[in-house]
């Protein structure tokens, strides 16, 4: 019913640009998922990592991240989602940070065993130390999966 699991380690960037600082940092990573009954699985997810990035004058930034996330079966082939999410992101070589907040909910229908539905809603602000960077975003999607 409850399953857990504690990741760490150390990580290094050694950049080639010049310009771009070399970094080292711990990295953590948890993971919880409970199954309070059987229809609702819940997940959280806490993490302290480096993000790269693919610019050429980036070096990339330092994510402290936190999820949680239900999953609730309405039916045996109608499954109801929902989440919310907490980043905040210090650039390397930057005066920047970014504050981002997410939600989301979605229904996942399993049209067959291999054929999946789905439609989603998710909201996302992101506020920076660089009004630039500033974001609030709406996004609504259509899916369909076929798995073998």
């Amino acid at each position: 019913l409850l399953k857990w699991e504690l990741l760490g380690g150390m990580g290094w960037r050694d950049y080639d640009g010049a310009g771009l600082d070399t970094l080292q940092t711990q990295l953590l990573e948890g993971h919880l998922r409970w199954l309070p009954t059987q229809r609702l699985s819940l997940y959280a997810t806490a993490k302290y990592a480096i993000e790269d990035t693919i610019g050429a004058q980036d070096t990339g930034r330092i994510s402290h991240a936190g999820t949680v996330r239900g999953e609730y079966e309405i039916f045996h082939d109608l499954v109801a989602t929902a989440g919310a999410g907490i980043n905040e992101s210090d650039f390397i070589g930057q005066d920047r940070t970014d504050l981002t907040l997410s939600a989301n909910a979605g229904l996942q229908y399993f049209y067959t065993k291999n054929m999946l539905f789905t439609v989603d809603y998710t909201y996302e602000n992101r506020q920076s130390n660089d009004n630039d960077y500033d974001l609030n975003r709406n996004q609504i999607r259509f899916g369909g999966r076929l798995r073998f």
